[in-house]
């Protein structure tokens, strides 16, 4: 039995929809990332989860009991704000402190608590300290501690590194990771950033416009994108349109810019007229010479480099103003294309994914 679980969860305000029978389950001791655009219904979830949202239809159940109507105080979650939310009159200990006094615990067993949480989270020696003499990784740290302090049955995270610089919150990644393994409790965490929700899970669960798109593996979901949309937004992905499509047994062939192109395809596409592959660019090579080894090869153009330091990224342009992108090592690739250059691309037929379009 899953810890949590929904059926058919919507919300709506007034005529609109911004959940659509949200289905989901997550386990116990997962780390669960509800990844989606602005606007995705992400963090209307979440707190429909927490308890401080009401859902309009639907049930949402805890270890197979329904909690739809249980108030936030009783479901024992935790929750860790994009904006911190500390107190600014308390020291770091005491706001660590503020879930156990409320809930009564007794003041010694409060004060070894606070210690352990406070050494597991990084913030010995400022505990002492208010929020504003910390840095903005240390107050996360605080606000991340208040939340597990007490142990709770589920973290909720909702954008908490949003805020912080990029090697910050490379550093934090790091340490939810060591927070999520030593506690064991069930994370579930809301943002918008692919790298942070791939780095991050066991499972993601992908929105856009209020429904739920497709949950799994990040690896399944960036091999086995099921939409579009999902190719598009987890990773950086190339999407070349077939014309012609033609299923021949485990295999669909199509033409773009007079190339015949093929990609493995499981399910029945008897019926589409129009469809797409989508690659990886990892999964791409540049040569001046068309290679008499791979079965997919375009014929592009160099529209434009950036050099990155380890790699230099490539703008192409291919038939029909498709623009592609790519990157090659930039010291040890086996030649470095320039800028007006036509070169081809090409990949491997197993590395393609059929998506309709």
């Amino acid at each position: 039995m899953a810890q949590i679980s929904t059926n058919g969860v919507s919300k709506r305000y007034g005529g609109i929809t911004v959940l659509s029978e949200i289905g989901i389950e997550i386990n116990d001791g997962e780390f669960l990332t509800l990844l989606g655009p602005s606007g995705s219904g992400k963090t209307t979830f979440l707190m429909i989860l927490a308890g401080f949202v009401e859902p309009s239809a639907g049930q949402l159940f805890k270890n197979g009991s329904d909690i739809t109507q249980l108030p936030a105080e009783q479901r024992n979650f935790g929750m860790v704000f994009q904006g911190y939310a500390l107190f600014p009159h308390l020291t770091a200990r005491q706001n660590i402190d503020y879930p156990l006094r409320i809930r009564g615990v007794p003041q010694d067993k409060r004060r070894s608590d606070v210690e352990r949480i406070i050494g597991t989270v990084g913030l010995d020696g400022h505990g002492d300290k208010k929020p504003s003499q910390l840095s903005g990784g240390q107050q996360q740290r605080v606000a991340l501690a208040r939340a597990l302090v007490f142990g709770p049955d589920l973290l909720l995270l909702d954008e908490p590194l949003s805020a912080l610089d990029r090697n910050m919150r490379e550093q934090l990644q790091v340490e939810l990771k060591r927070l999520h393994r030593e506690t064991g409790t069930t994370f579930v965490f809301v943002t918008h950033d692919q790298s942070e929700a791939l780095a991050l899970s066991d499972k993601i669960a992908i929105f856009d416009q209020g429904k739920l798109v497709q949950t799994g593996t990040p690896e399944t979901i960036y091999r086995e994108p099921n939409t579009r949309f999902v190719a598009e937004f987890l990773g950086s992905i190339n999407i070349v349109p077939l014309q012609g499509p033609v299923q021949d047994g485990s295999v669909l062939r199509g033409t773009f810019g007079g190339q015949l192109l093929a990609a493995p395809q499981s399910s029945d596409m008897n019926g589409y007229t129009s469809c797409c592959l989508a690659i990886r660019p990892e999964h791409m090579r540049v040569s001046r010479d068309r290679p008499q080894d791979s079965t997919n090869a375009l014929k592009v153009q160099v529209r434009d480099l950036t050099y990155q330091g380890a790699t230099t990224d490539l703008v192409l342009s291919a038939a029909d103003e498709l623009i592609l992108t790519f990157s090659v090592p930039s010291t040890t690739a086996e030649f470095q294309p320039r800028a007006g250059e036509k070169i081809w691309l090409s990949w491997p037929a197993d590395k393609g994914k059929v998506l309709t379009v």
